[in-house]
This record gives structure tokens, sequence and C-alpha cells, in this order.
């Protein structure tokens, strides 16, 4: 249990939940005898027997205390309470850096005044020999006076002594934002390694996306340590020539080739504003489809300072510590990719069933044991699940009859000629339902490169009752045929008003990850997966492994997996819920609350998994908090207070 809303904490009153992280919850309470609010950190129960996390803890309190500067949120207390530990701070009323640029891009005014204040305060830390060590904007945060703080020092290194806040020498940090030297675990950090992270968030804020961004954290790091910069002014071409060799200089590989402060850093980058007479920033001007042309550009620059990377079994020292450490930062149990293979897209189609077969034994080992709850009854739920499901009961055309009752008018389809005027969305729903195999050939034929065209042919095999012909064609316009996240979202409709769940699903999350600022597609896509893993069988779950596992190290699909093991744990056991499934569901959601803690399905689902195992007071704060995000989807919304109602009756 942590604390309760009313409840007197030492001399602190609780008045409510402020967030919740995958290590500690925040809390708002009032302090009677100086009259004001503070913000209570408190170590979560799972953590507080851990001395590796309370150290950690502690240590936080005892290293920020020693930092008294205008821009560090400064810390009053630390203490315990009936055996928790709780961090005392400044409350303060606003939003984080991260909300700011996710809502809206910020103005070169903006990113001037908060980029100055963490630098500033930055380098007042590195003159005191202290590191922060996670530097990156949802650890900024902005009051309601627009003035900026530098927050969360849970990860700062005395740099002088080595001493850490971990009590292994373990990798910690946030993949998008950490220093290559951080990510090889180098012990003797300096400030070049928050001076790089540093300028990832104003690389981030200039071109309009991090520089590194892949399927997995491994992947990311790996880039990190050797992928040359993708050079800023391909990716966007707005961004001035000056401003780019600033970006450059503060991400280049060697520490030592970076500013020596982050002041100097913030210096450099406004006199090339500056020079450049750069009036605004133009982030909505990045092209996504341009990093990886402009990595290859970069190459050529820093050819000299930047490593190679190693066949595969050369330095095997160094990735076997990446890997190690980033399990252990996001305490997870996840399969381990090869971090030397880069995404490359799936033949089409003969590699498909096999990339399938792998994804579901990926899946099973991120679930790990809890699984086998489960696996007694398999047999069963397969039998019962295929009787039930559409796709299998659809199968083929009862009689010639029934094939031929409606079969839509030849001119419906694109003629040739009418090029990029033929969209998907110019079918109707019978259209689709109706849709002949060789019709759909006709479209491809017409259009071979148009995802459209396959789009079509991946619903007239599901019309004969080909599902996996269907989702193999499907996995190929995902991969390979670049779809935009509106046709994936049409596509994605259509096949759930059809009845096809497994291929919906999988539109679903391939069009969220491709558009996760949509807030449409955010909303309508888990809405529907929710709804489908709300009531889920043991099939049901491998089949979402299969659907999930390209998506499993989001905290969009990790929550989704959580919710899938909440709904079959009730369905196959009556009495108690095992501490292997409940350890994999913490460590499911803890995971995803360390990628994003902004996500308000997570703490939904943290509310459902409380209701599971009968903490109701832990479930309704859970609840209330989901509720909370100001841009928490509307299906969010209505499932946590459909929840909290449900409480109260």
């Amino acid at each position: 249990m942590t604390f309760n809303i009313g409840e007197t904490v030492g001399p602190y009153r609780i008045v409510s939940q402020l967030g919740q992280g995958g290590m500690a919850t925040v809390y708002k309470a009032y302090h009677a005898a100086l009259d004001r609010y503070v913000a209570i950190k408190v170590l979560h129960p799972s953590f507080k027997e851990d001395d590796t996390f309370y150290s950690r803890f502690k240590r936080e309190a005892q290293i920020v205390a020693q930092l008294e500067h205008a821009h560090i949120v400064p810390v009053y207390d630390f203490s315990e309470h009936n055996g928790n530990p709780y961090l005392v701070m400044k409350f303060i009323e606003g939003d984080t850096l991260k909300h700011r640029i996710r809502r809206q891009k910020l103005t070169l005014e903006e990113t001037l005044k908060y980029m100055t204040a963490v630098a500033e305060a930055l380098t007042y830390a590195h003159e005191r020999d202290i590191l922060h060590r996670d530097v990156k904007p949802s650890n900024v945060m902005i009051d309601k006076a627009d003035y900026p703080y530098l927050a969360d020092f849970g990860l700062a290194r005395i740099a002088s002594t080595g001493e850490s806040t971990m009590s292994q020498d373990v990798l910690i940090g946030t993949p998008h934002y950490i220093s290559p030297e951080q990510a090889k675990g180098v012990k003797s950090l300096g400030p070049a390694t928050d001076i790089y992270s540093m300028g990832i968030m104003l690389y981030e804020i200039v071109v309009g996306r991090v520089p590194y961004s892949a399927d997995t954290p491994y992947a990311i790091v790996h880039d990190h340590i050797y992928k040359p910069l993708p050079m800023p002014t391909l990716v966007n071409p707005t961004v001035p020539p000056a401003v780019e060799a600033v970006l450059l200089k503060s991400l280049s590989k060697l520490p030592e080739d970076r500013y020596p402060t982050a002041t100097a850093l913030m210096a450099a980058f406004k006199e090339a504003v500056e020079e450049s007479e750069l009036g605004e920033l133009s982030a909505a001007s990045v092209q996504l489809d341009k990093f990886e042309e402009a990595s290859l550009a970069a190459a050529s620059l820093e050819s000299q300072k930047t490593p190679t990377p190693p066949p595969s079994g050369i330095d095997d020292q160094l990735m076997a510590h990446v890997r190690a450490a980033i399990t252990e930062a996001l305490a997870t149990e996840a399969a381990i990719p090869n971090p030397y293979m880069t995404t490359t897209p799936v033949p089409y189609p003969s590699t498909t069933v096999r990339r399938r077969r792998g994804a579901r034994r990926g899946f099973w080992m991120l679930v790990g044991t809890a699984a086998l709850v489960f696996i007694c009854i398999a047999s069963l739920a397969v039998t019962l699940n295929a009787l039930n499901d559409p796709v299998v009961s659809r199968g083929a055309p009862a009689s010639e009859e029934e094939a031929n009752e409606f079969v839509p008018d030849s001119e419906q389809l694109p003629s040739p000629g009418q090029g990029s005027d033929f969209k998907i969305e110019q079918f109707n729903e019978s259209d689709l339902t109706n849709l002949t195999v060789e019709q759909a050939e006709e479209v491809v034929d017409t259009y071979p490169d148009m995802p459209e065209s396959y789009m079509l042919l991946s619903f007239a095999y599901l019309n004969q009752g080909q599902p996996d012909k269907a989702q193999e064609i499907l996995e190929n316009v995902l991969n390979n045929m670049n779809p935009s996240s509106q046709m994936i979202a049409f596509a994605a409709r259509s096949t759930a008003s059809q009845g096809f769940n497994n291929e919906a699903t999988m539109l679903w999350l391939a069009a969220y990850h491709l558009d996760p600022e949509n807030d449409e597609i955010r909303n309508e896509s888990g809405q529907y997966i929710y709804r489908q893993l709300r009531t889920v069988s043991l099939q049901d779950l491998e089949g979402f492994s299969d659907t999930a596992q390209p998506y499993i190290d989001s905290a969009f699909a990790k929550t989704l997996a959580a919710q899938g093991i909440i709904a079959t744990v009730p369905a196959m056991l009556e009495d108690s819920i095992p501490a292997v499934a409940r350890r994999q569901i913490e460590k499911l959601l803890n995971d995803a609350l360390v990628l994003d803690d902004s996500l308000a399905e997570t703490h939904l689902v943290y509310g459902n998994y409380y209701e599971l195992i009968g903490d109701l007071e832990e479930a309704q704060k859970s609840w209330s908090y989901a509720m909370s995000f100001e841009d928490a989807p509307e299906w969010v919304q209505r499932e946590a207070n459909l929840k909290l109602q449900n409480l109260e009756e």
C-alpha cells in the first residue's frame, strides 16, 4: 500500500496523486506548519525491500539537497512513514517540457528560455561534481508562471568519487537521450554525458524528432554508440547550417569533442541563431523518410571519429553489458534481440510465416512463465475459440449460390488511367465484403506499386476464407510499402466491421505506432484493442502475441499485453492469482511507465490490475489518475469513470 488521499504523513496531509512512474508515486500534500503545498515521492512497496532501489531513492535526496539553484527542484525532507520511504520536494504546478513538445512545437523564444535554464542548472551541478545522467524533456518542469526547473536527480552520480545511485554499476538512463559512453557502461563519466543528452533535446526541438528511433531499446542504444548522427539539414531543410554545426558538435560520439559546458553549448546555439537570422523554428518540416539518408551523409563527416560497428562476435563484452544493463534498467524479462541486427523489411511472402512464428516465441519469453499457469486448458481454449472465431467460422462460401449472391460491378474497380486518384477509401463496405481475389488481382496488375492495391487483395483473401494469406499480404504492405497511417486506419476499420479481429488488431497497432500523436488513431486503436482484450481466451492472447511482437517494446503494446494477462487470469483460476502472474503484469506495466509515464491507458490498466488482486483503494487512485490527463482518450475516461462508479455501488 502507498499513501491514501487525506492520510497524514509526518507533518504533511496527502491531497491528491500527481503521477506514477516505474519506481515511485508522487503526491501533492499540504504542510500546515509552513502553509504551503509540497510534492511527496514515495517508493513503490514492491521495491522498498530491495536495497538497490532503496539506496537509489535515498541517494536522490542526499544529492539534490546539496544543490541550491533557481532552476533545480529543491528537496525539503526525507523520511519514512509506516516503513515507506518518501522524499519531499517543492510542489510545481504546471507541465513538463515533454508535454509541451507533444502538444505543440516550441517557439524559438521558448526554446532559448527553457534550454538556457537547463544549461545553467546542469553547469551549476557539474561544477559541484554532480552529474544528472537522465536529462530529457520529461525531467524539465515548467510552472504556471512559465518558469522552468530541472527535476529528478534520481540517476545522479558523484563524478569525482565514482559513487553511483545504484548498488551495481549498470547502465541507467533513457535510451533516446543516453550518451554513447553511458550506453557502453563507462565508469569515468563526465559532464559531457549530460551535454550529449541536452544536445539530443535540442535536436528534437529544432529538427522535429529525436535522431535515433528504433523498434527496441537495444537498437536505439546501439545507434547512439555506432550510427552517425542524421544530418539535421537533410532531415529538415529549414535548419540553418550554423545551427546544424552546433548540433553536430554537441552530439559528437567522442566526449572530448563536445562543448566543455552546458552553458557553452547554449551560448554557441544562440550565436548560431543570431548569425543565421533564424526567425522561428520549423520542426513541422521534418522529413521522416530522410533519416537513413541523413545518417549516411553524416558518415562521411565523422568517418575519422565514429567507431565502426563491430562484426557479430567482436566486442561481445561491450554488447553483453548493454543488453544486461538495459534489462536491469527497464526491469524486463523480454527476449534480447541481436543488437547488431538492424530492422529490415520482411521479404514477401516466403519468410513472413517464419517471422510470425518467431514473434510468438518472443512474446512468450516476454510474458514469461505466467503462461504456464494456463497451459493445461490450452487445447480446450483452441477448440472453443476456433468455433467462435469469425475468420474460421466464415470459411469459404457454403455454396456457389452464396458466393455469387452479390458481386461488385466491375465498373466500381479502378480502371487504368485513374492513377494517383485511386484510393482505397473509394470502396464502401459492401464492395470490400464481396470483393473477389480475381478482381483484386486486376487492381494489383494495374497498380503494382500502390499499397492500396495489396490492401484490397488482402480483403479478397479474407472473403475467400484464407486469413493466413491475407495476413502475409498485410504484413508485406506494412513492412515494405510505407502506407499512410490514415490508410492503415481505414483498413483497420474495414476489417473490424467484417469481424476479422486479428487482422484489425494488427492494423490498429501499426496505425498507432506510425502516428502516435494522432489523437483520433490513438483513441480508435486503443479502444478497439482494449475491448478485444477485456474478455480474452488463451488462444486469443496467443494470437495477440503474434500481432503485438513488432511493437512490444513500446509502452502502448506493453500496456495492452498486461491487459490481456489480467483478463485471462480470472477465467482460468477461481481462487487466487499466482505470484508469477502478478510479477509479470507488474513488470509489463512498470516497463510501460519507464518508457512513457504520461500514457493514460497504462494507468487505467494498472487500476484493472489492482482490482484483480483486490486492492480497490489503489485501483481507485489509478483510475482517477488516468482520467486526469488532458490528452486521455475519450474511451479511457469513459472506462475509468465507469470503473469508479461501480466501486461506489
